[in-house]
């Protein structure tokens, strides 16, 4: 019985130690990305541009006057030219203190002159990837997917939750 005992503790003291946050990450040292976008490369043949649009989480908070620093409001975009996607991101994780974190990814932008090689692989990579969720929409744009994802609008600060809220209610997006 004695022995028992000292078993059921030494299981109970090992299962307890081994619970808990193994992979935890501070929301300050986290890159939450709300948009990418895929394009050809300008500069290299058979690599793309990937474009990464960050949230803005130093802003916080209501400010107190509309004029107060605008551009610390605006996302963060950050680039990188590669073969594959995968690559980019790593390459874009060494290059900065935080973590590239796509659970809150709201939209992928891509280049229809990207599409037409093989759009399958780019929307391949987002179905696999265990942090990406399987509900963002995908964009197919003519012209530089970039340009969509960086542009400035006078309502709303983040392109890709404009791109999404238009898309959850069916509205419709149009050239003028």
């Amino acid at each position: 019985m004695k022995k028992l005992t000292i078993l059921f503790i030494i299981i109970s003291l090992s299962a307890l130690s081994l619970v808990g946050c193994w992979d935890n990450v501070d929301i300050e040292d986290l890159h939450i990305v709300t948009g990418i976008a895929l394009d050809v490369s300008l500069e290299k043949e058979g690599e793309m541009d990937i474009s990464l649009q960050i949230a803005n989480t130093q802003s916080g908070g209501a400010s107190s006057s509309e004029s107060s620093n605008a551009s610390e409001s605006k996302p963060l975009v950050l680039k990188d030219t590669s073969r594959t996607i995968t690559a980019a991101i790593k390459k874009i994780n060494r290059e900065t203190s935080r973590t590239i974190f796509f659970h809150h990814l709201q939209v992928i932008v891509i280049s229809l002159e990207l599409a037409k090689k093989d759009v399958n692989e780019y929307i391949d990579y987002f179905l696999r990837d265990n942090q990406a969720r399987l509900e963002t929409p995908i964009y197919l744009v003519d012209g530089r997917a970039e340009d969509v994802l960086t542009a400035e609008l006078s309502q709303e600060k983040m392109t890709s939750l404009f791109l999404a809220n238009s898309f959850n209610k069916g509205g419709k997006i149009r050239n003028r």
